[in-house]
């Protein structure tokens, strides 16, 4: 756990990048990576999705933190949803190439039976991260809601 924060906290800062939603629809990206209480205590992401015409696509606000029971989980709020969902680690098996960490992380029906969507962050060795959202759609299919791969534009001290 230590060194998953560790990682991301190497990589605060403010990034930038060009994304698609699922629906093929273009837009800009940014997403700032700050720390929760100090080194140990997770970080706080700010993401949003700008179509080309300028249109608010998606945004949020989410935390990638330990849990009461030691569990590392990210808790987001979407302009969609206003509420805050709750989503577990996936035990990933495949790190990409080139990628130093990937965190995956599911939420799940309230019967927690069902994973119902997913976020993945991976954090790449060239100093990129990439972010995909995705959604259980009908036939059980996941479908990606949006997919991104960003810069660092600036550190955050």
């Amino acid at each position: 756990m230590t060194d998953v924060f560790a990682e991301l906290h190497r990589r605060v800062g403010v990034y930038s990048g060009h994304g698609i939603q699922g629906d093929d629809t273009p837009f800009h990206a940014e997403l700032s990576l700050t720390p929760l209480l100090g080194a140990a205590g997770g970080v706080s992401v700010k993401f949003s999705a700008v179509g080309i015409d300028g249109t608010v696509l998606h945004e949020e606000r989410t935390w990638i933190a330990v849990d009461d029971e030691g569990s590392l989980c990210l808790w987001s709020i979407t302009e969609d949803g206003f509420r805050v969902s709750r989503y577990e680690r996936e035990p990933l098996s495949v790190v990409p190439p080139q990628t130093d960490v990937r965190m995956g992380f599911c939420r799940f029906s309230s019967d927690a039976r069902t994973v119902t969507s997913k976020v993945t962050l991976d954090l790449h060795r060239d100093g990129r991260l990439s972010y995909v959202r995705e959604r259980r759609g009908p036939g059980g299919l996941f479908h990606m809601l949006l997919q991104v791969s960003m810069a660092l534009r600036s550190a955050i001290p």
